[in-house]
């Protein structure tokens, strides 16, 4: 959106452009193949793009806070 302040600072929409809904599957760099239930999102740095997983054997991931 783009707009304007006036000098009484009332703000005034000049344009708004709307960018449509997108799914991460849509994505080119989420590999989703191996998506099901309770996955999550990790960053895959040898392919460089992020992968859905539901098991996850990685031994830097660290898992702080929360309850669980």
């Amino acid at each position: 959106m783009k707009g304007k302040i006036s000098p009484t600072r009332n703000i005034q929409a000049k344009s708004v452009t709307y960018i449509p809904t997108q799914r991460l599957t849509d994505l080119a760099d989420v590999d989703t193949s191996n998506r099901e239930d309770g996955s999550v999102i990790l960053w895959d740095t040898a392919s460089q793009t992020w992968k859905v997983q539901g098991r996850v054997e990685n031994d830097k991931l660290i898992i702080a806070g929360g309850g669980f």
